[in-house]
């Protein structure tokens, strides 16, 4: 996408699609932002937002009241005390991190989202988002919102790569977006501006074809003597259909028609419903940008495959009653407490002021002569005061002392500001009734949480701009190479985007889920790292030599890292990192894994042995065992012979017996 910043000739653009002529589409523009920025409730919101802005810069006297303080000689004084409201709440959040997750969808793999999201992570980093999510959380806080955006721009002036960057937008009133928007974060906008000045000079030799005229006499700001007022237009379009389909492998992809998902279908890749395809048509909707001024459509038009306009809105309250609809910030109702405090403290100096002067009491006689000493008195260096002493001695009056009712008034207006904005003494620093860490704490908490809608307002702008890039990926990060990334740690690393050898790297495939939260920062993490480590180690004494390294590596003073890389030092082997390790500890760790491997070995083959000895001995038992069983069941059979022996012995007897006794008989 082009920028501003570059002075090379360009064509001028085509007819918008869907538009007779050039003129019919600036026409619908100027509509859409007359609408947009000049609605009752908008106008009334902007001028609101301009006083509070003037406010905090000091702009707090009403100009009446300040005019005639200043004729009669008294004190106006401006004890601005929002800055510091201001910045507890920004500065909250500068000690929080937005954490970004993605996770696989339709799709979608584990490797794959965890390199989104450390692409992600790097964009937020290089195109410097903090600055442009803090400016927007500024002027929500003073003003009520605050915006920032989404730009592709090529990686460097010498390659066609192109990346995402978050641009910072430091006037929140050059931004206007759909009124009828109803979402805070502007996610439903169908249209928005992004308005810049450009030098005249510059204007004129980049698009030497366009008016230098003001397409209006109600849009005067689009031009002055110096500058010409441009707009970046987005809005949503909608051009033609597309198909999606169900593949098989579960994925969800885009066809441009019917035709195609048949083809697919039936190659067996579309998953089958009854006979026909699972798909569905669907517009084809994307945003759209042409930059623009008040006559011409200077570029554009730039397309973006994304679901919503990449400006991302940061509100603070807003709210509507059925007829009219308000937006203000933490500033709005500060401004009265602010106005009574500036005038008791102006009222007290005028006092203070007046106090010291010399008053004094005299007859006329007593200081006839002497009346231009007695008056000037008061600043005069002269020590020295002569009178009359006929006159009768001149008597001194004290001042008054300074009305307490204008000091207790002072301390009211601070706690006003301080009950309206729930912001109070232990969240700005300041000693208050609290004393024990746990008080204070919870005394912090309660101010963080009347103030949270500010920071849940940027993080849902986080979130749809986290999920906007994630959008854009495929076509922006569409081809080979080499991207720095940054892990959950905060580290940066290199690695290659869609190499064609690694599945796992190609950032083009699949559907991808988008959260985002907000927790404390690294800084926060590693200083709560540090006290909960030694607390640890103070309750376990005994563990400090295994970890004291670590503990060394987790505090935040000069020498640090020397500490750990000492401590390390001490380490047993076995507990040494590997790449911290010297190649004297290397040869060391080596010959020591050598000789823990041949102990093991050796203990193997002891324990070899000494199971080949049991199976022998085993196997001996068990022959034994055999051999007793042949012998007892040779025996049993011996005896079986025996017994069947004697009883035939004793039937052949008996036998005999009878025969005889028959032959006796005969």
């Amino acid at each position: 996408m082009a920028t501003l910043s570059s002075e090379k000739r360009v064509r001028q653009p085509a007819t918008p699609k869907g538009y007779d002529s050039i003129a019919a589409f600036l026409q619908e523009m100027r509509e859409n932002y007359t609408r947009a920025v000049g609605g009752q409730d908008e106008e009334a919101n902007r001028d609101a937002m301009r006083e509070d802005i003037e406010f905090v810069f000091g702009e707090q006297w009403e100009q009446t009241a300040k005019e005639r303080r200043i004729n009669a000689r008294k004190p106006v004084l401006t004890i601005n005390r929002l800055p510091a409201y201001v910045a507890q709440v920004v500065g909250n959040r500068l000690l929080n991190e937005t954490e970004i997750r993605v996770y696989p969808d339709h799709g979608g793999t584990k490797e794959i989202a965890r390199l989104r999201e450390a692409l992600i992570r790097s964009i937020f980093k290089n195109s410097n988002a903090d600055l442009a999510r803090d400016e927007a959380m500024k002027y929500q806080v003073i003003g009520g919102v605050g915006y920032y955006a989404i730009e592709i721009d090529y990686a460097a002036d010498d390659v066609f790569d192109q990346e995402i960057k978050i641009k910072h937008i430091p006037d929140p009133f050059s931004v206007v977006i759909d009124e009828l928007s109803v979402e805070p974060d502007g996610g439903d906008a169908r249209f928005g501006f992004v308005a810049e000045s450009v030098p005249k000079t510059l204007f004129q030799k980049k698009f030497p074809w366009a008016s230098v005229t003001s397409f209006a006499e109600d849009h005067d700001q689009w031009i002055s003597d110096e500058a010409i007022r441009v707009v970046s237009y987005w809005r949503m379009v909608e051009e033609g259909t597309k198909w999606l389909a169900l593949m098989v492998d579960g994925s969800v992809q885009r066809f441009d028609d019917y035709d195609q998902v048949m083809a697919a279908f039936e190659m067996g890749m579309v998953v089958d419903r009854e006979g026909e395809p699972y798909a569905r048509e669907v517009p084809n909707r994307f945003a759209q940008m042409y930059l623009c001024s008040g006559n011409d459509i200077l570029e554009g038009p730039y397309s973006l495959p994304c679901t919503s306009i990449p400006i991302f809105r940061v509100p603070g309250w807003e709210l509507r009653d059925g007829e009219k609809y308000v937006r203000w910030g933490l500033v709005r109702y500060l401004k009265d407490p602010q106005r009574l405090h500036n005038y008791w403290r102006s009222v007290q100096a005028e006092q203070l002021i007046a106090a010291p002067r010399n008053k004094w009491l005299a007859t006329r006689e007593a200081v006839a002569g002497f009346e231009k000493d007695w008056r000037a008195s008061a600043i005069s260096d002269d020590p020295l005061l002569t009178y009359n002493a006929e006159g009768g001695k001149p008597e001194r009056v004290q001042a008054p002392p300074l009305d307490t009712a204008l000091l207790n008034e002072s301390a009211v207006t601070v706690q006003d500001m301080r009950d309206v904005s729930n912001i109070h003494e232990a969240a700005l620093g300041m000693k208050s009734n609290e004393v024990s860490k746990v008080a204070i704490q919870a005394r912090q908490q309660i101010s963080d949480l009347g103030t949270f809608i500010y920071s849940d307002r940027l993080r849902m702008a986080d979130e749809r701009c986290a999920k906007v890039i994630n959008e854009l990926i495929p076509t922006i990060y569409d081809t080979f190479r080499i991207a720095k990334i940054i892990g959950p740690d905060g580290e940066a690393a290199l690695t290659q985007l869609n190499n064609p050898s690694n599945p796992n790297t190609d950032v083009t495939l699949g559907k991808y889920a988008v959260t985002v939260t907000v927790g404390p920062s690294t800084v926060t993490k590693r200083a709560l790292a540090a006290e909960q480590m030694m607390g640890f180690v103070n309750a376990v004494p005994e563990t400090a030599a295994m970890v004291m390294d670590l503990v060394a590596e987790a505090q935040d003073w000069p020498n640090a890292a020397e500490f750990a890389r000492r401590f390390a030092a001490m380490l047993p082997e076995q507990l040494k990192p590997q790449d911290e390790m010297t190649p004297e500890d290397q040869q060391k760790a080596m010959e020591a894994a050598q000789m823990q491997a041949m102990q093991q070995q050796l203990a193997l083959q002891d324990a070899q042995l000494e199971l080949e000895q049991k199976a022998a001995e085993i196997e001996k038992t068990r022959a034994e065992t055999e051999k007793l069983k042949a012998d007892a069941a040779q025996s049993l059979a011996n005896g079986e012979a025996r017994i069947t022996d004697v009883e035939s012995r004793i039937q052949e007897r008996e036998i005999n017996t009878a025969l005889a006794i028959d032959e006796r008989t005969e």
